[in-house]
């Protein structure tokens, strides 16, 4: 008898095994890239809280663009789309290298201003190249090894990114910060470098067929506005997304300008968030097939409340609640864990299996949109118009909205149909690492080959 722990024997994938060998090298790329060291070095430029929503927000607001180049699969191809795109985005990291070689203590404005705008080329090309990974992963892997495969990169992908995080937080503390932003940044580059030479390796896949986004804009607001499961679920997720993306981005920001921790302290603190990621995925994975996803909902609504209303003390009484930072981080990875195993879930169940493509799409689309448009609109509300920096009013205001919106979140959960199945989730790689973006890798209008179905029909409403 098998052992459920088969996935992690690398070998047993064969030729697809270089696939979770980029999913390693690629995630330093985007952990440092995009990540909590990008923030930090954004507050090292002098960055605005305006910048810094506008920087975190780079992903979701070039969603547009990940749609759209879906129409190129069908003349380039997988492979080559992947290669061509992510090859020009690794020379947008030039920037930040150079910069932080440079090490200007007082930098001009127009250093802060190249660096965003590189973070946006590489983003814009990332977008390019994102739209190819999941349908070329589920043209070429058989299916008798896919569920492994996939197990095993978001094993190795979440594996990198702690490694980073700690990296992060060691290289912070024995170096200076420009010091440890060029160790971290140089990685960043060869690691962009190394991850396009194991996708090489892997076999094209066949040109695939792509819906027309003709078909998908007049579908969408039937299934936005259409009164159905999904279409709950859909603004319960917008809901969310409106203060729950902002905090990530903010709540670093505030533990560096305004309570002056160090970089190595505060990459600590996402390690321990992952830790909680980890650990509460070990024990949902056992029981979210039994229990289906509302319990899940409930759990992670009352934990984001419960570490919401810690920021909000600390906030008000500064230096009296910040020991126990570390154990409300626990807290955050089993909340955002806990969210994201239940959305993952229950998304495949609202979606109707003959458009699933098409719903996941608009899905993935409309909630990291509207939550990249709200991230940098808080940016501009949470500014000081003195100092940049954020304005404590109105952060405490920003907290106080955001545990208002949880509890009507947590009624709508309470609501949700969601009954125990056992129907296919979809691949979570990257999932524990990246929780705020997971569903962007979601988003491409190819039409997957149509399977054998059986149990339930449509469930969409």
């Amino acid at each position: 008898m098998p052992s459920k722990y088969d996935f992690l024997k690398l070998s047993e994938l064969g030729q697809y095994r270089k696939g979770t060998y980029f999913g390693f090298a690629n995630a330093f790329v985007w952990m440092i890239g995009l990540g909590t060291p990008m923030v930090l070095l954004c507050e090292k430029l002098g960055a605005s809280t305006t910048q810094v929503g506008l920087i975190y927000a780079a992903v979701f607001l070039l969603l547009p663009v990940q749609l759209a180049s879906t129409a190129l699969l069908s003349i380039l191809g997988f492979r080559r789309q992947i290669l061509w795109a992510w090859g020009i985005r690794g020379f947008f990291l030039i920037v930040p290298v150079t910069i932080v070689y440079w090490a200007p203590e007082q930098p001009p404005d127009w250093v802060l201003t190249l660096f965003i705008a590189s973070i946006f080329g590489f983003c814009f090309f990332r977008a390019i190249g994102a739209t190819a990974m999941l349908p070329w992963m589920f043209d070429i892997l058989p299916e008798r090894i896919r569920g492994r495969y996939f197990a095993t990169d978001a094993l190795v992908v979440g594996l990198a990114g702690v490694l980073t995080l700690l990296l992060s937080s060691l290289l912070f503390y024995l170096l200076n910060p420009y010091n440890a932003f060029r160790v971290l940044f140089t990685l960043t580059l060869i690691a962009a470098v190394v991850s396009l030479c194991f996708l090489r390796n892997l076999p094209d896949g066949r040109r695939p067929v792509v819906i027309p986004l003709r078909h998908f804009f007049s579908r969408a607001p039937k299934l936005c506005f259409r009164p159905s499961h999904y279409r709950r679920f859909l603004r319960l997720q917008v809901a969310y997304g409106v203060a729950g993306y902002a905090f990530t981005p903010f709540s670093v920001y505030y533990l560096k300008t305004a309570l002056d921790y160090s970089q190595s302290y505060i990459l600590a603190l996402m390690a321990l968030q992952f830790v909680g990621m980890f650990g509460a995925a070990l024990v949902i994975k056992e029981w979210i097939d039994r229990l289906g996803s509302k319990p899940f909902f409930v759990l992670s609504n009352l934990a984001t409340i419960a570490f919401q209303i810690y920021w909000l003390l600390i906030i008000l009484f500064p230096g009296r609640l910040e020991m126990a930072l570390p154990l409300v981080y626990l807290l955050v990875g089993f909340a955002v864990s806990s969210f994201q195993t239940a959305t993952n879930k229950y998304l495949s169940h609202v979606c109707r299996p003959s458009e699933r493509t098409l719903s996941v799409t608009l899905f993935s689309a409309v909630v990291g949109f509207i939550g990249g448009l709200a991230s940098t609109g808080w940016g501009m509300v949470l500014k000081d118009s003195e100092s940049g920096l954020i304005n404590t009013h109105r952060f405490l205001i920003y907290f106080a909205l955001a545990i208002a919106l949880q509890l009507v979140l947590l009624k709508g959960y309470m609501k949700i149909k969601s009954a125990p199945s056992s129907e296919e989730a979809m691949p979570r790689q990257g999932m524990l690492v990246r929780p705020f973006r997971y569903l962007v890798t979601f988003i491409n209008m190819v039409e997957p080959p149509a399977r054998p179905r059986s149990g339930p029909s449509d469930k969409s409403g």
